[in-house]
């Protein structure tokens, strides 16, 4: 995908920098969970660019920040973020859950529905995630509770990928940073999770020979 492809082409600006690829199980629909090796932190990014379920027992796309690394069939998740919309309905809403219970959200129509695209990119900021929408600023979740650093698993259902590659995670050659912002891509039936200068702060270099663009990284999805 662009954005993949576009971050792809930093990698030559630093030597600190590390990939880890996670597969996607495409044969099925339901909660499928991925740890992640650093706690989300205000700087990181997250793309999601899938297609929603068509089944019609499938009535929600929900995508959760998990609390700890809980398991997909685990009936009681702490969720620092959920994004959850209706695929009848298209409204989508937002919220925190809690072993107390959730808050009380006002959804907002969405571009999602059945069938059709997902596209969404989340910044990570100290106080906020920033949900953009097909590339706009759909929404600004202030934090309902302090839970940067304690984030450390991302769980999501209702979506499937239109096209996947033959051993999807090949092996990389990397090195674990443990303190460096990541870029988690979750695209084309896998998960990756790059480590290094993130896409919020970073210029653009034009490869193909152009002059290089100052300021953030303009990405494409």
């Amino acid at each position: 995908m662009k954005f993949l492809l576009a971050f792809i082409g930093l990698l030559p600006l630093t030597s600190a920098i590390g990939i880890i690829c996670k597969p996607w199980d495409n044969k099925t629909e339901s909660r499928q969970v991925f740890s992640l090796e650093t706690p989300l932190k205000g700087g990181d990014t997250i793309f999601l660019d899938a297609t929603a379920s068509e089944s019609k027992s499938i009535t929600h796309f929900i995508f959760d920040l998990y609390e700890g690394t809980p398991l997909a069939t685990d009936a009681s998740k702490n969720a620092s973020l959920r994004i959850i919309a209706n695929l009848n309905t298209s409204m989508m809403a937002f919220n925190t859950n809690t072993p107390d219970g959730k808050y009380n959200e006002e959804p907002k129509l969405s571009t999602i529905k059945r069938g059709g695209p997902i596209k969404i990119k989340i910044l990570v900021r100290q106080i906020d995630y920033q949900i953009f929408v097909d590339d706009k600023l759909f929404w600004t979740y202030n934090f309902r509770r302090p839970l940067l650093k304690t984030v450390k698993a991302i769980g999501i259902e209702g979506i499937k990928f239109t096209s996947t590659t033959e051993n999807s995670c090949p092996a990389h050659s990397t090195r674990e940073i443990l303190d460096d912002f990541q870029t988690i891509v979750i695209e084309g039936g896998k998960v990756n999770i790059l480590y290094g200068p993130t896409l919020q702060d970073i210029p653009f270099v034009d490869n193909s020979g152009g002059a290089p663009h100052n300021g953030r990284v303009v990405i494409e999805f």
